[in-house]
């Protein structure tokens, strides 16, 4: 009885710490993108003068004092925070169909992590180098996203998250995620896409639909 359990019970964990293994190179490309964020986005004055037009220069300059290795790990927790999420929401569609093991869908959902990573570090980049947003609206809105064809600062808060959240990043996560997990599983990747489809994306509609609904009631 107890070589059974053993013979049962270690996939699982082997699974769930191959899932962590493979967050490694997410976390690794959050830690790049903490740091752009902390040295050429979170430090310059402008962006609190923007986010927070009540404060004073003295309150900035404190702000400002924020250590950077705090902006190094806190994308970190937020992304793997992001994929026990996802990972929850595609296991509990698999599990209605197919009994497929946690492990292997965080696995999927940690490596898929990569493409968001990449766009931060493509984000903070061009904020820090190039061109500072002249609105605290354009700071929220992704880039490569339908927002990019509308002068958001002059939009409706509520407008903004359906129009940021189509963009080609969330379009290559889902096409990544399809993928990995049709191999992983095993099955057609049409069947993987349907599923990325009716899990991550009822998700993702379900947190369009409550920003755009928490903006409306903020600017009532």
């Amino acid at each position: 009885m107890d070589e059974h359990i053993k013979l049962e019970t270690q996939p699982n964990n082997s699974n769930f710490w191959k899932g962590l293994l493979f967050f490694i190179p997410t976390g690794v490309l959050c830690t790049i993108a903490g740091y752009i964020n902390g040295t050429y986005v979170m430090s310059n004055n402008e962006y609190y003068l923007l986010m927070y037009p009540q404060l004073n220069e003295e309150q900035v300059a404190s702000l400002n004092q924020t250590p950077i290795w705090l902006n190094c790990i806190a994308p970190i927790i937020t992304n793997l925070f992001f994929v026990f999420v996802v990972s929850l929401v595609v296991f509990i569609g698999y599990y209605l169909t197919t009994k497929v093991k946690f492990g292997t869908i965080f696995k999927c959902t940690a490596l898929s992590q990569t493409v968001f990573a990449i766009m931060y570090i493509a984000y903070y980049t061009l904020i820090g180098l190039y061109k500072f947003p002249d609105c605290l609206a354009e700071l929220s809105i992704m880039p490569l996203s339908l927002a990019s064809f509308f002068d958001v600062c002059r939009l409706d808060m509520w407008m903004i998250p359906p129009l940021s959240y189509v963009n080609v990043f969330e379009i290559a996560y889902m096409a990544l995620l399809a993928y990995l997990l049709s191999k992983n599983v095993k099955q057609q990747y049409k069947e993987s896409l349907k599923m990325v489809l009716y899990t991550y994306g009822l998700m993702l509609l379900l947190i369009v639909v409550c920003v755009s609904a928490g903006s409306v009631y903020m600017t009532e």
